[in-house]
């Protein structure tokens, strides 16, 4: 018979363990803000490098579930990290696209937005932030989960 008290560690151990690296595979907003940045200064270096760059799944402009969007004043996708298919797709008349552009141009040339979104790793609604910079006639943002916490999903 196996010893209870050497199974029952090993098996929270395994539990905390398996938590702590799901909670890991989300950014946080220091992180966003940063590969952000990034982001805006490759853009300057070498727009049409950049934009092909930041649409790199996996690539160095992603960082766990991090990734960066770039769109023009209009709503057309020039770079999306997170699923390059929608790259020339026009997405004029979305709300969410308005709000992107409206924060773009506003005084300041960027900010955040915050909405519901579906987490494609729990695959339930969570909220979800995206920070936009206005980089010359275009804008990028970087996304981010914000709520329930990273913690809340291993719950």
């Amino acid at each position: 018979m196996k010893s209870p008290t050497l199974f029952l560690p090993v098996v929270i151990l395994s539990m905390v363990s398996a938590g702590l690296a799901h909670a890991t595979e989300y950014g946080n907003a220091a992180e966003a803000e940063a590969l952000l940045d990034r982001a805006i200064g490759h853009l300057a270096v070498n727009r049409q490098q950049a934009l092909s760059d930041f649409s790199v799944r996996g690539g160095p402009f992603t960082h766990r579930d991090l990734y960066v969007l770039c769109e023009d004043m209009n709503g057309k996708i020039l770079a999306h990290g997170g699923n390059p298919i929608l790259v020339g797709k026009e997405t004029k008349g979305s709300e969410l696209t308005a709000q992107f552009i409206q924060m773009a141009s506003s005084p300041a040339g960027g900010g955040s937005v915050e909405y519901d979104w579906a987490d494609p790793q729990t695959k339930k609604v969570a909220r979800k932030r995206t920070l936009i910079k206005r980089a010359g006639d275009l804008f990028c943002g970087c996304l981010l989960y914000t709520s329930p916490s990273p913690r809340d999903y291993c719950a």
